[in-house]
């Protein structure tokens, strides 16, 4: 009987320890909170091309180019741009190097930037052979940037001896004005130039204008003088014809959509 008695004991001691522990109060776990950076920025990518030719007969001017560092570029998807043009813009400094301009002095590039355009402006033909490329960053859309107009009224273009072959690479053939960007959906951009709106798709194309207009072009020069004494009868002006060339003006853009920032 004393031995049931000590059994029964032990049993509710053990019960009752059990429950002296299981009551206690159990720490809340809860899950880790795993802090999120900031979201690398998205911003719109525009590429705008205009498509220079002509029907000289052959090469007139060998361009020099001017040296200058890519600000930015489309890399694997990504929109690499160079740090040290971050830290130029941020600094306010000149940024005549990278031939790129902000429509906000200051600005910071990984937090305000709504839109990077590239303008490209290239020269095909076969008398005129060159490139030349801006940039562009803008913190406020509408953004809006200046296109060269061509005086549709010109006809011919005679070129003093003082000037240049050279001058006929004004000679491109556009209505000239405002070119004003609108983002209208997350990767839509609206574009608006010379009385027509498109609105262009990511990752489409849509060409903008197209013209051509026929100029009768020529370049006066100081023909050899004879050797000895030189009078004033001798400096005579000849005139090298060129006969009627007929210019064209493609401007077409590119909607890379959204792209991420990437500083390199």
């Amino acid at each position: 009987m004393k031995y049931i008695i000590s059994l029964v004991l032990i049993v509710l001691i053990v019960i009752f320890g059990f429950w002296l522990i299981t009551s206690k109060k159990q720490p809340q776990f809860k899950p880790t909170e795993i802090s999120t950076a900031e979201k690398p920025l998205q911003v719109l990518f525009l590429e705008l091309t205009e498509i220079n030719r002509d029907t000289f007969k052959n090469k007139l001017f060998v361009a020099e180019f001017e040296t200058i560092i890519t600000p930015f570029y489309l890399r694997e998807g990504r929109l690499a741009i160079d740090k040290e043009a971050v830290q130029a813009i941020k600094e306010k400094r000149d940024l005549k190097k990278y031939r790129l301009f902000v429509d906000k002095p200051g600005l910071d590039i990984e937090k305000e930037a709504k839109l990077f355009l590239i303008y490209n402006q290239r020269y095909e033909g076969i008398g005129r052979n060159m490139s030349f490329t801006e940039y562009y960053i803008f913190n406020v859309l509408p953004a809006k940037i200046s296109v060269f107009g061509f005086n549709s009224q010109v006809t011919e273009m005679r070129l003093a001896p003082d000037e240049s072959i050279g001058k006929t690479f004004d000679i491109r053939i556009l209505p000239g004005g405002e070119l004003i960007i609108t983002q209208v959906a997350q990767e839509d951009a609206e574009i608006s130039f010379a009385g027509k709106k498109s609105v262009v798709s990511a990752k489409k194309e849509e060409l903008l204008a197209r013209d051509s207009k026929k100029i009768l072009v020529s370049q006066e020069f100081f023909a050899p003088v004879p050797k000895g004494k030189i009078t004033e009868d001798d400096i005579k002006i000849e005139t090298a014809e060129f006969g009627e060339i007929e210019f064209s003006t493609d401007l077409k853009v590119i909607n890379h959509g959204l792209c991420q920032l990437e500083i390199r």
